[in-house]
């Protein structure tokens, strides 16, 4: 999906976006992609260069901004249409001034219905003391024509040494123990069930070290909160305890025992350094996989398989597609 990389660039973080209208500043800043619309909203189609999409305006806003020639009348006693040419009047100056930077016409009308794809960016707009959520439908184009004007008039941080060295971001469904005998034993359709797993959620796994919840939406799983450190490399459950006690271990084991971490992975990509210092909350770190629910089996690291994610019960487990000594 070629939208990934202008995603992240707009869900970067940086300084809001400082408007100047009828003497005041309008702040416009990208909002958490599960912030939703401040309703009521009006739909006003949007032309950006040859591309078309729409803004989804709350009436709050729309009312705050046409008051110079509105008079302060409701926004919803007012036409769609009236409302984007009134926009695009009173927005004239500043619309320039954009326009001037990405080197595309903006108009606030439309020939006809998008024919791309559009792609939804959420984004908070505060003037004076009215603040709300509207909504950006762009196809992915225009998507990039405006990542790339947010980072020339907001700049992230200087590029340091090593941006370009690559990093691995995994994103698993979910993990489970076994025994080595209990992993020879798996057939095609065969269900393995997964600790502590949530349906539409999953893990995030940066360079094998820092982990992160991932949430999974229409254009794929965005990362829903901080980094932390991963536990996973800290051994079995049963070797923390017996390290704790001081308990030595039993000479007498059995290698049929042994323990093997299955890993459940929706995918994997390559990023520079450079692209980590620009995640944050809400950025897309995978797009949706071809085939909904597929995931790769890993054990102790080695693709051995594959398997669907199947809902039992309260849970999640993953059924066996396919299972071979090499994958």
């Amino acid at each position: 999906m070629e939208c990934v990389e202008s995603l992240n660039t707009i869900h970067c973080p940086r300084p809001p976006l400082r408007l100047t209208h009828e003497s005041q500043t309008v702040e416009i800043r990208i909002a958490d992609p599960s912030a939703s619309i401040t309703r009521p909203a009006v739909e006003l189609p949007l032309t950006i260069g040859p591309w078309q999409g729409n803004l989804a305006l709350p009436f709050v806003i729309a009312e705050r901004i046409l008051e110079p020639v509105t008079g302060g009348k409701m926004a919803s006693d007012l036409s769609p249409d009236l409302l984007a040419l009134l926009a695009e009047h009173v927005l004239a100056d500043a619309l320039d001034n954009i326009e001037s930077a990405v080197e595309q016409p903006i108009h606030f009308d439309g020939s006809g219905k998008p024919q791309a794809p559009l792609i939804m960016t959420a984004w908070k707009v505060a003037f004076g003391n009215v603040s709300a959520t509207a909504e950006l439908h762009l196809p992915a184009g225009a998507l990039e024509v405006l990542a790339n004007f947010l980072s020339r008039i907001s700049p992230p941080a200087q590029n340091a040494i090593g941006d370009d060295i690559p990093a691995l971001l995994q994103i698993s469904a979910g993990r489970q123990s076994l025994t080595s005998a209990e992993l020879v034993s798996l057939r095609p359709g065969d269900i393995v069930l997964m600790d502590e797993v949530r349906e539409n959620e999953a893990k995030a796994l940066l360079a094998s070290r820092y982990v992160a919840r991932a949430l999974k939406g229409p254009d794929g799983y965005r990362a829903a909160g901080p980094w932390r450190k991963s536990n996973q490399n800290q051994g079995t459950i049963m070797e923390s305890k017996s390290r704790a006690s001081g308990k030595p271990q039993a000479e007498d084991v059995d290698l049929n025992d042994l323990p093997v971490e299955l890993v459940f992975e929706i995918g994997r990509r390559e990023l520079s350094l450079g692209e980590i210092r620009q995640l944050g909350e809400g950025s897309l770190l995978l797009t949706s996989p071809g085939v909904d629910g597929a995931v790769d089996i890993l054990a102790n690291g080695r693709r051995i398989g594959k398997g669907d994610l199947v809902k039992i019960g309260e849970g999640l487990g993953v059924r066996v597609v396919r299972i071979a000594e090499n994958g």
